[in-house]
């Protein structure tokens, strides 16, 4: 990533509990300006060639790691296991909206 794509993923507050929504949104355009969406989304598909595979395993780091960047470490806890961006995110979505009080995310600890 360029050094001026580094400094727009820094304007970005990390997820703190609250307005889960507003943070669902802006994660899902940054993963879509960094091309990464499809690693989250779960639609990017794996190819047999090796280089395509290299390519492809390090988009899926990158994308795991920038969601994984915006939470601070209390939030972070209930996607610590995740494998990948993909179950992260369905974690998060998953749990989180249904469960918001006042626009604070809980996710329970049976999610962990």
């Amino acid at each position: 990533m360029s050094s001026f794509q580094m400094e727009s993923l820094k304007v970005m507050e990390k997820f703190d509990g609250g307005n889960f929504h507003l943070w669902k949104f802006k994660m899902h355009m940054i993963f879509s300006k960094h091309g990464l969406w499809k690693f989250v989304d779960g639609s990017a598909t794996i190819l047999n060639d090796e280089g395509e595979m290299e390519d492809y395993n390090e988009k899926a780091t990158k994308a795991f790691a920038l969601l994984c960047e915006h939470f601070i470490n209390a939030q972070l806890a209930c996607i610590q296991y995740c494998e990948n961006a993909k179950s992260a995110w369905e974690t998060l979505c998953g749990s989180s909206p249904s469960k918001c009080k006042k626009g604070k995310t809980c996710l329970s600890t049976s999610t962990w």
